[in-house]
């Protein structure tokens, strides 16, 4: 009891600086065995509360506790004293700890963590979609802010206090010693405007280890953010968000919600995806009397909006058939986005062609027995590269030297290409004078067309590459471009075979405008399927 005692004291004191934000308290210390049917939900591994320690395990899967009454917050802190008290599973890498949780395929772990060498640490980590490490991944990386002791190491059988906690800007984990008091771990990423779990239920996690934990506080923020001038129309029945289309009139609709005894506040996209604005607190429902057009960065705020309990009415179509980017102060269908992007000029010209032959054009292939060849041939606009590629089996590609590398300003590639209907894809290389190689799949259409790749969709290829590459936060040095090769690869175009050629023209980089925010990859809604 003193031990527990003492730890309640840490933890007490540990949250009173975030208690004036986060005003709402849960809680558990678990005197009553009970509690885990009544206030808890568990997803795989085995889970007990006995002489008031909650314990859990699982050896062979990650196994979670978490308390689903508890409000999906994005501004959220919890915090557990435990210990591990031995390891289940010998093989692998084996964690317990503590969570923010939406679900087993989205959510944040903060664990200390034993290695299949029986290296001991602590982790934060991010699995979104699915995505184990998404914090470290393509368009989902975070920018670490933080990482103080993470390899401190831990004992069994000893009290740590874990605390995870999310606020505006970043979300924290911290280990701490309880009879010290010293932080012995501090691990943080900044937000940044990628997709993520930013938000969800406090909760706990093990897999391969068994943990006991004496006690769990979370605290979290109530009260509804004050969001700008927006006036929200109260009705006898209730309260209605109406997403207006960027086409079309929604009298007929409001009156007729008006008239049913529903305030309606009407939104645009803007509104809709302000943090904070579509909220089950705030909004009864949301109405979308076009629902195929629905903004694609207000997808994970929609999902939030329903599990808090909002209604959602749809109307028009096929819903979220056609999502909007936004571009500047417009919001774009990927259709109207890929027309004004092929109008990007060339800023910086690379390649005409309409001089000199194509042995700059060195080839590269797991078959250099097969006769493929790159020559310019005369097309309706001068002369174009054209790459006569056969029997391709593995990868075969044709690569030109950039001794000025690429200039920084520039967001993208432009070229021009004309492909059968039988060649789907090119495979874009970029590589900088270290050696780290940087590669982009570009869809092709068949015909002459113009395209323009953002330099942030080349992604790091590992294969040849010098370590020290393509951690996260990496991305190709334009400068530092030394090459760069088009060709064919089954690694990035499964089930290539036979024989294909492709013409290539006016090859430059220049400054595209693309979506604020990628779009949402991850979050979908299934409706009607």
């Amino acid at each position: 009891m003193k031990r527990k005692c003492l730890l309640v004291s840490v933890l007490l004191s540990s949250l009173a600086v975030a208690a004036q934000e986060l005003d709402q308290v849960f809680r558990d210390a678990f005197d009553d065995a009970a509690t885990l049917g009544s206030r808890w939900e568990t997803s795989g591994g085995a889970w007990q509360v006995q002489d008031g320690v909650l314990q859990g395990s699982s050896p062979t899967r990650r196994g979670f506790a978490y308390l689903p009454d508890l409000p999906e917050a994005n501004r959220l802190e919890v915090q557990v004293p435990l210990r591990i008290v031995k390891r289940d599973n010998p093989q692998g890498w084996c964690t317990a700890g503590v969570t923010v949780f939406l679900g087993p395929a989205d959510f944040w772990q903060f664990a200390l963590v034993e290695g299949p060498d029986q290296k001991r640490y602590a982790e934060l980590v991010e699995q979104y979609a699915g995505t184990w490490q998404a914090q470290r991944t393509g368009e989902t990386s975070l920018k670490q802010t933080a990482n103080e002791g993470q390899m401190a190491g831990w004992d069994y059988d000893h009290d740590y206090v874990l605390t995870l906690s999310l606020s505006a800007t970043e979300i924290v984990g911290i280990v701490a010693d309880p009879a010290t008091k010293e932080t012995l771990t501090r691990i943080a990423y900044a937000w940044g405007d990628v997709p993520g779990v930013k938000g969800g239920r406090p909760g706990l996690l093990v897999n391969g280890l068994s943990l006991a934990a004496q006690e769990v506080e979370a605290r979290w923020a109530a009260a509804l953010p004050i969001v700008g001038n927006l006036a929200v129309e109260q009705g006898p029945r209730g309260r209605m968000a109406l997403l207006a289309p960027v086409d079309g009139e929604v009298t007929g609709i409001v009156g007729a919600l008006r008239q049913g005894g529903y305030g309606v506040t009407v939104l645009d996209c803007q509104d809709l995806v302000a943090e904070g604005v579509l909220d089950a607190r705030r909004f009864d429902g949301l109405v979308l009397p076009d629902s195929p057009h629905f903004p694609a960065e207000g997808m994970a705020g929609l999902l939030r909006f329903l599990r808090g309990g909002g209604d959602l009415v749809l109307m028009g179509g096929l819903p979220f058939s056609v999502p909007l980017l936004r571009v500047g102060g417009e919001w774009l269908t990927q259709q109207e986005l890929d027309a004004r992007l092929r109008q990007t000029p060339v800023r910086e010209m690379l390649f005409d062609f309409e001089q000199g032959d194509a042995s700059a054009w060195q080839r590269s292939s797991n078959h250099l027995d097969q006769p493929s060849q790159a020559s310019l041939v005369a097309v309706p606009t001068g002369q174009a590269l054209q790459l006569d590629i056969r029997g391709i089996d593995g990868w075969d590609t044709f690569a030109a030297a950039l001794p000025n590398g690429l200039p920084a300003p520039d967001n993208a590639l432009c070229f021009q290409a004309d492909v059968a209907t039988a060649t789907p894809a090119v495979v874009v290389e970029l590589k900088e004078g270290d050696g780290s190689r940087w590669i982009a799949t570009v869809a092709l259409s068949a015909g002459w067309h113009s395209y323009v790749v953002p330099m942030a969709q080349f992604e790091f290829w590992g294969d040849a590459s010098p370590s020290g590459r393509g951690n996260a936060g990496d991305k190709v040095r334009l400068p530092q471009v030394r090459s760069l090769s088009f060709g064919l690869a089954g690694s990035h175009i499964p089930g290539l075979r036979g024989d294909h050629v492709i013409r290539l023209d006016q090859i430059g980089t220049g400054q595209a405008v693309f979506p604020d925010t990628p779009p949402d990859p991850a979050v979908g809604l299934n409706v009607f399927s």
